[in-house]
């Protein structure tokens, strides 16, 4: 909980220090994909090689959703979603982040 408190004061700290500039939010977007898009793609690449080899069809077509949504930032919405009582549990998807 800490991590996130203070997360969230770095990036208010960072974005009102830095709102009188014009494109604010994509100058800290763009830093945030310099910063973290290469650790994305490794993890992304590793996972997808593991799923190619251990998963049969449906649930690598699964995987292969929650790829697509994780590489647009859309996986929260993706396993919200489709979370349900006879849904997979997250043990079974490798994207889906825990705390």
């Amino acid at each position: 909980m800490f991590f996130f408190v203070l997360s969230g004061y770095l990036i208010t700290t960072v974005l009102i220090a830095d709102r009188a500039n014009p494109g604010v939010l994509a100058r800290f977007y763009e830093r945030r994909i310099r910063r973290l898009g290469s650790a994305m793609a490794v993890v992304f690449l590793a996972s997808t090689v593991v799923a190619w080899w251990l998963l049969p069809t449906a649930p690598m077509r699964d995987y292969a959703h929650s790829l697509i949504a994780a590489a647009v930032s859309g996986a929260n919405l993706l396993f919200w979603r489709g979370s349900g009582y006879f849904d997979l549990t997250v043990d079974e998807r490798p994207l889906l982040p825990v705390s």
